[in-house]
Formats: structure tokens, sequence, C-alpha cells
């Protein structure tokens, strides 16, 4: 908590190790943010080494990792993020290439749903869908 000072009152040694120690643990949460596991849906599994996970730096979501589209993986519904960081609507969250060369469009909706928008080539097609992108908690 911020201390305001009055004309002639003294700062104490011990107010500025409080203030120090406050930035170097925003530091170290901006430096090494705390990811957690996604959850994945039906017919997406993880790419091995690249498990889908989130984190949060300031008031953005960060979601990295690599999905693989199985028989009945519904472009629509590939993985939920935690309650604490869904969105309140619908929202562009970034760009990919799948595995095959189409480009797609991913949008997270208030439940926490990462989908694709914009992709041509879904029938049975099986493909690999690399993650990384990020929206604003709002």
């Amino acid at each position: 908590m911020e201390k305001i000072y009055k004309d002639g009152e003294v700062l104490e040694a011990s107010d500025l190790n409080a203030s120090f120690s406050e930035l170097e643990e925003k530091i170290n949460s901006l430096l090494n943010p705390q990811w957690k596991p996604v959850t994945l849906l039906s017919g997406w599994t993880a790419v091995a080494g690249h498990e889908p996970q989130y984190c949060v730096i300031g008031k953005t979501v960060i979601l990295t990792g690599a999905v693989r589209r199985q028989s009945g993986g519904y472009k629509y519904a590939i993985l939920t993020v935690g309650t604490e960081v869904r969105p309140a609507r619908t929202i562009f969250a970034g760009a990919a290439v799948t595995n095959d060369g189409t480009p797609a469009e991913l949008y997270i909706d208030n439940y926490g749903k990462l989908s694709i928008e914009t992709y041509e080539r879904t029938g049975s097609g099986l493909y690999v869908l690399p993650i990384s992108c990020s929206y604003p908690l709002i």
C-alpha cells in the first residue's frame, strides 16, 4: 500500500525496503508468470512438448501450445480456459496457420471456449493447430 508523507515526516529505511520488495515481486511475476493448463475439448489432443497453457501478465491473457484435431474434433470447441480469465464477450484472440497451410482466426468467448471461426477446410481432415495468441481481460 502506498504511503503518503506529510511535510516534516521522515522516510524510514523500512519504507524503502517494503517498496523495493513490492517492485521485486512485480518484476518476478512479469518475468516468471504462472502458467496454467487448459481443458481440451472432445476431439482435440495436445501436441507432445507443446501442451496448451495460459498465463496472465498484467491485464493480458496469453495462450500458447499446439493441438491436434482428431476424428470428431469440432472447430468451434477446441479448449477452455479458467473462469478467472474468461472475457465478458466473444473477442478475437489471434490468427494461426495449420500444418496444411490454411489460415485460421481464433476467437474466445465468455465461456472461455477457444474456437476457429474462418477455417475453410474442416471436413474430416486431421490437422495440427499451433496456438500463440493473447487477449485483454475485459
